[in-house]
């Protein structure tokens, strides 16, 4: 009988992350699991001695002999007291630590990935599935397994060496079949719970949208919510119905098994009776026989379905440890950093981008160049790769084929580099459920107890109001007070003016604003950023005009690039759209 090494090689991995916060603890649990087996040995023994020595009672010897004993037996109870007192505190300690280092784990990693992956669904089901993980079920499972495994073994021996070695044969290959079939049974269980991972993730999401301030407004005031708890219902359902099956079908295999395990645990008990009376055993070789063999097969069912379980645990931690060793972002460290008053440009050539779902480029073959203190405007439809090539820009995505070139005061550096040294406003921004210091600090964390510097940056986003309230908390959701969406949006824009850079990103910067509130936002935004190097991302051209130069883009091709007198001289893709957003005012 071997021990599968992959259920060993998960509890390793396990005691291996634990023992790194948690050392001592770690080490007393698996010390007192093992005295624990150690001293029940030792007491079947014991009892065994003063078995025999209650037989031969009128001797004077056996008097003394089971006055030590009992004292040595006493004394072992104790100690299994202690060592049990022990390993159950080390447990606890363990159990307070063990949720938050699993949660430590997924989150530094997930930190580190790259954005394509964070992005990734095939990405989502592995760290959902990561996320079942249990650190301290698989340690304390993995650890009872191995001591019941050496008890079992031990006990094995032991038939052995008092020469019923058949008796230890029968045990250990009903015990084996025993295994094989849990195993098997906990395994078909597991698949369909793997397989129900995209499943069970949609299933949360329906219960975010059911449960969201924002969402929860539409669907009621179309009276869908009941549409979407049905769809929740019915997916639940068919999950549970299909683990359900599962089970069964699992137990039904363990019917077999288990009927055998009875019939010969009786049979056993039969035996050691006849061969022991028919020997003349001494009751205690009788007493240490029969408790052996019946704590082999009350103990072996436990054992199997531990193997079950682990067998589960293990599929499930690969999917932690396989994660965990996804890729991650490289990182350039400091060679040709890009300093303060350094000036950035850019220069592309032929860059091209797919996402791994798609067969269609979503960038294809882009060349151009950014001048150092140039404002530039990358302009299109929805859909023509506007975003796609920002994120190339910042190195959030990395190029399939082609080159993006930052150059920092005659140095080369790296798009990650420059992204350090950028302040940037997405247009699906950050809303930070917490002050209004915090949300604007995140420009620049270490000086998030600078009050001049919130203060300026509250300024700059046109948000004076917020200066005396700038550590409340924001957010119904927290007891804070709610802000519209252009709030929210220049709280975005005051956080990148927090932030010193060299190089300034506007993804959408106004599109929360309304026509008045955005123009004289692209003058402040002109006024701080002059100078500087600039991208202004948008699908509005009627604050692009008086940028130096504008790149415009379709279905991921860059069609045109000019200042907008010459663009719209030319009359093609730019001079399309102006004209129909114009029409729009009239």
């Amino acid at each position: 009988m071997s021990i599968n090494l992959s259920r060993i090689h998960c509890l390793f991995l396990t005691s291996k992350i634990l023992y790194r916060i948690e050392p001592w603890s770690v080490v007393l649990f698996y010390i007192g699991s093992i005295l624990n087996v150690l001293l029940f040995i030792s007491e079947l023994f014991l009892v065994k001695y003063i078995v025999d020595a209650f037989q031969q009672w009128s001797a004077e010897t056996a008097y003394h002999t089971i006055i030590k004993t009992v004292i040595l037996l006493g004394g072992i109870l104790y100690l299994q007291g202690i060592v049990g007192t022990v390993t159950a505190m080390s447990m606890s300690r363990i159990n307070e630590v063990s949720l938050y280092e699993q949660e430590r784990l997924i989150l530094d990693k997930t930190m580190k990935l790259k954005l394509i992956d964070i992005e990734s669904p095939l990405v989502k089901d592995i760290r959902f599935e990561a996320q079942r993980v249990s650190l301290i079920d698989n340690m304390l499972k993995g650890m009872n397994y191995l001591s019941s495994m050496l008890q079992v073994l031990i006990l094995a021996y032991l038939v052995t060496f008092l020469g019923h070695w058949l008796l230890s044969l029968i045990a250990l290959l009903a015990f084996v079949l025993q295994m094989s079939t849990q195993s098997k049974a906990s395994g078909g269980i597991e698949k369909i719970i793997r397989e129900q991972a995209t499943s069970r993730r949609f299933s949360s999401y329906l219960v975010t949208l059911l449960t969201d301030r924002i969402s929860i407004k539409e669907l009621r005031i179309f009276h869908a919510a009941s549409y979407l708890k049905q769809k929740w219902l019915r997916l639940q359902t068919g999950n549970m119905t299909e683990v359900l099956k599962g089970s069964v079908k699992g137990e039904l295999i363990n019917i077999l098994p288990s009927l055998i395990m009875i019939a010969l645990s009786g049979f056993v008990a039969a035996a050691i009776v006849a061969l022991l009376g028919y020997k003349g055993e001494s009751a205690g070789q009788f007493t240490l026989l029969f408790t052996a063999m019946t704590t082999l097969f009350t103990q072996m069912p436990a054992l199997a379905r531990l193997h079950g379980e682990l067998r589960t645990n293990s599929i499930v931690f690969k999917k932690l440890n396989l994660y965990l060793n996804i890729e991650e972002e490289s990182s350039c460290g400091k060679v040709n950093e890009a300093r303060e008053e350094s000036s950035i440009s850019i220069n592309v050539k032929n860059l091209s981008f797919t996402y791994p779902d798609s067969n269609k480029p979503s960038l294809d073959k882009i060349s151009f160049n950014i001048r150092s203190g140039q404002t530039v405007a990358i302009v299109g439809e929805n859909g023509s790769g506007k975003s796609t090539l920002l994120k190339l820009l910042l190195g959030l995505y990395e190029p399939n084929n082609g080159e993006i070139s930052w150059k920092s005061n005659d140095n080369y550096i790296s798009s990650i580099e420059g992204r350090r040294a950028t302040r940037v406003v997405f247009q699906e921004f950050l809303k930070l459920l917490r002050s209004v210091r915090e949300n604007v600090a995140l420009g620049d964390i270490k000086s998030i107890n600078c009050d001049e510097k919130i203060e300026n940056a509250l300024n700059n986003g046109d948000l004076t109001g917020f200066i005396n309230f700038k550590d409340d908390q924001l957010g119904p959701q927290f007891g804070g007070r709610d802000l519209s969406g252009g709030q929210w949006q220049r709280l975005a824009m005051a956080r990148a003016y927090f932030r010193d850079s060299i190089c300034t990103v506007f993804d959408e910067p106004t599109s929360a604003l309304d026509a008045q509130s955005e123009l004289e936002m692209f003058k402040k935004l002109f006024e701080l950023t002059k100078d500087q190097t600039t991208i202004i991302v948008t699908h509005r051209l009627s604050s692009v005009r008086f940028v130096d130069w504008i790149l415009v883009m379709k279905d991921g091709k860059l069609v045109e690039e000019g200042s907008h007198t010459f663009l719209i001289s030319q009359g093609g893709e730019y001079t399309r759209i102006y004209n129909l957003q114009s029409s729009w005012y009239e």
